[in-house]
């Protein structure tokens, strides 16, 4: 079962295992495989320690974009967040999708039986945390976690029951670099190099300026 995908964004700021019960529909009792290549190497810089004379008000604008490509070779856009988020605290995107499986039986007062349902969320999960570089550049640490349901099995039990299990496969790419404020920065999801990767992740950093928060003329009527 699959349902659209959901993101949410929060500024400011291997494998699991999961099992239910009970009679679940047929069409989840198996699922294909689907092997998690191992994460591309990391690229580092160095981290800076904030100065005590540092500016506290800077407040940085992340646009972000995920991509996959299809079997007939055109990107399709996954998700396009944008967070903002101020020096050295972490900024989330997480780009979620839902598959509900049935936890077991709930046996009603009235002695009817109902299911107890469980969802599983996978999909790709973002950190990102800034740091102000030289004039025009940033030290821009991100981390991507990526989660695919592996497969899912229905175990017969001796009281007649059946019980779902789900394998959830997990890998995270790290980098950290320095990068110039309004450039593009590229990440491939599957491979170090991004244009052989099926997956990528694009980074825009721009700092916010006080003429961005300031309130916007009316239009004359």
């Amino acid at each position: 079962m699959r349902c659209a995908f959901a993101v949410l964004a929060i500024s400011f700021g291997a494998s699991i295992f999961a099992t239910s019960a009970a009679a679940a529909d047929t069409s989840a009792a198996k699922a294909t495989p689907q092997p998690m290549k191992s994460p591309g190497p990391v690229r580092t810089a160095e981290w800076r320690i904030p100065d005590k004379n540092e500016r506290a008000d800077r407040i940085y604008r992340v646009a972000c974009a995920v991509y996959e490509r299809g079997e007939d070779g055109k990107d399709i856009v996954l998700s396009r967040p944008i967070v903002a988020t101020v020096p050295h605290q972490p900024a989330q995107v997480q780009i979620a999708q839902a598959t509900p499986l049935v936890a077991g039986i709930e046996t009603t007062p009235d002695g009817k039986a109902k299911p107890s349902i469980t969802v599983l969320t996978s999909g790709i999960k973002i950190e990102m945390k800034i740091a102000p570089d030289h004039s025009g550049r940033v030290a821009f640490d991100v981390a991507i976690e990526q989660s695919a349901i592996e497969s899912v099995d229905i175990v017969k039990l001796p009281d007649g029951s059946s019980r779902q299990s789900a394998r959830i496969g997990s890998k995270t790419t790290r980098i950290i670099e320095t990068v110039d404020l309004g450039k593009k920065t590229t990440v491939g999801l599957d491979d170090k190099d991004p244009a052989k990767s099926k997956r990528r992740a694009e980074f825009t950093v721009t700092e916010m300026k006080p003429e961005d928060f300031a309130p916007k003329p009316k239009p004359r009527s």
